[in-house]
């Protein structure tokens, strides 16, 4: 259904972590790209051994990251190749 889903662990109301064994859990093989503040290692592991594909402390640089986006910003195509697509559970834009 999604090419990939990104999930932040510390969601209000259940942990990110329930919602990724749910979705392994289901049969669900889209990979999942954890985004969290959580940057231990045993965080780190524990989400991977969860079934997230991969895992991304949002600890970044504030100063690093803007000088980042603009560059990002102007190689990006303009306009949109498919649709914005709206998530069943949130009903959010993806």
């Amino acid at each position: 259904m999604f090419d990939v889903i990104l999930l932040d662990l510390m969601l209000p109301g259940r942990d990110g972590l329930q919602i990724l064994r749910a979705f392994r859990g289901r049969g669900v093989q889209t990979p999942v790209l954890v985004i969290t503040a959580r940057d231990t290692l045993d965080d780190r592991l524990l989400g991977l051994d969860s079934g997230a594909d991969d895992y991304l402390s949002q600890a970044v640089c504030v100063c690093r990251g803007r000088r980042a986006r603009p560059g990002a910003h102007a190689t990006r195509p303009r306009g949109r190749k498919r649709p914005a697509r709206r998530s069943p559970i949130s009903k959010s834009i993806w």
